[in-house]
């Protein structure tokens, strides 16, 4: 009985709160000058000045949509029957019917300005206002470096990143400074890399209908490795190789190289620097031989670029019961970090060896205060007096007892 309640509801006039359970409302901003109509798409029209009326109504499937005002009589409205009203996705608005308008293919902008004229064919002194309503549903066919190729069903105020991302996001091996789009009007290629980091929405197109999108394998990349963030378009893998992956706390991307890019670009094509990342701690893997490198060095065809992050942890290693990383918390001493690890029984606790980020090592007491980064190493007791000199007796009781039965 809800459910029945409901549709009668839904078609009993336009749209109302209860469409929101079945097609939710845009969620990003629609540029009038850049959205163009068509068939599916709902509009809601409000006149105001010396009239005031508001109504929803949609394109049919030919692209036309079906005029209401306030007040007019059929015959000066010259309309026509009731039988030519279009049939959409509501039924017929509140008003008298005036007639029909082609508004598929236009951008809001350019119905907005053909709906001015065709009211103030009836009305003076009005201004008539369009938004959209409901954007209508496009089909889009994708392959090539995604996690889900085939054909996925969008909102047409979506865009080209929208669809790799509802696609379960590009793949380790993507290029996408080369995404190939198909339409009816031809194919183009697109640099995702100029939409994230330039702003360039020229580079991000809106979706329509029987669009087919290809990823293609880059052939030249990088490695950003470390602490850095995820471009949102990235599928996160921690299993395959290729993929962008997490690897103990840092993270590891591919991103496609183009001529000129630096280490900045390369680090933001894979998101940016973490929150945690050191500006001095960049280097460059090339050949095999790792350099120093700042923001501003070129980068080449195959490079490893590694951020390391700045540290907050103390580790603690050797005979302690639970190894690791602790929180770094200034005046704390080693006999802290080493007491939250939990020393084994064996473990030396007068005399600790810290090793430093740069590999140096110093012998430190247990009032001594770390440095974040530090290593701690709790080094074994050689001799154990109580336990060691029992097992040592132990064993030449043995020996003696042997050799004293082996003599009868």
């Amino acid at each position: 009985m809800t459910y029945l309640m409901i549709a009668v509801l839904i078609g009993a006039k336009g749209p109302s709160k209860w469409d929101a359970l079945l097609r939710p409302y845009p969620e990003t901003q629609v540029d009038p000058d850049e959205y163009r109509l068509g068939p599916g798409d709902s509009l809601r029209i409000t006149i105001s000045g010396s009239v005031f009326y508001t109504a929803d109504m949609s394109l049919d499937v030919s692209g036309w949509v079906s005029l209401y005002g306030p007040g007019i009589s059929l015959s000066a409205a010259q309309a026509g029957l009731e039988s030519e009203i279009s049939t959409g996705l509501q039924s017929r608005p509140l008003g008298t019917f005036l007639g029909k308008k082609y508004l598929s293919g236009m951008s809001i902008s350019e119905a907005t300005d053909s709906l001015n004229r065709f009211y103030k064919r009836y009305y003076k002194n009005i201004n008539v206002g369009i938004s959209l309503l409901y954007p209508r549903p496009v089909t889009v066919v994708i392959t090539g470096q995604v996690l889900n190729q085939g054909a996925i069903t969008c909102s047409a105020v979506e865009r080209l990143t929208d669809v790799i991302t509802k696609a379960g996001g590009a793949l380790g091996e993507a290029d996408l400074t080369a995404v190939r789009v198909e339409t009816s009007d031809g194919t183009k290629t697109y640099n995702l890399y100029k939409y994230y980091l330039d702003g360039d929405r020229s580079q991000n197109p809106l979706l329509c209908n029987d669009m087919r999108i290809f990823v293609p394998q880059a052939t030249k990349t990088v490695l950003v490795t470390g602490a850095v963030e995820l471009l949102v378009i990235y599928f996160n893998d921690s299993v395959e190789t290729d993929a962008v992956r997490s690897l103990e706390g840092a993270r590891v991307v591919r991103v496609a190289w183009e001529d000129g890019d630096n280490v900045r670009r390369a680090i933001d094509k894979a998101g940016g620097l973490s929150l945690k990342a050191s500006r001095e701690g960049i280097s460059i893997l090339r050949g095999g031989i790792r350099m120093s490198a700042s923001l501003e060095t070129r980068v080449e065809p195959g490079d490893r670029i590694e951020v390391s992050k700045i540290p907050s942890e103390v580790y603690v290693f050797g005979e302690v019961r639970s190894p690791g990383a602790y929180r770094y918390s200034p005046g704390l001493t080693c006999m802290d970090y080493v007491s939250m690890a939990g020393p084994n029984e064996r473990g030396y606790t007068k005399r600790f060896t810290i090793v430093r980020p740069d590999g140096s090592r110093v012998s430190v007491s247990p009032k001594d205060v770390p440095e974040p980064g530090d290593r701690i190493l709790v080094e074994r007791v050689a001799f154990l007096w109580y336990e060691d000199y029992l097992r040592v007796l132990a064993t030449v009781t043995t020996i003696i007892v042997t050799w004293l039965t082996l003599r009868r």
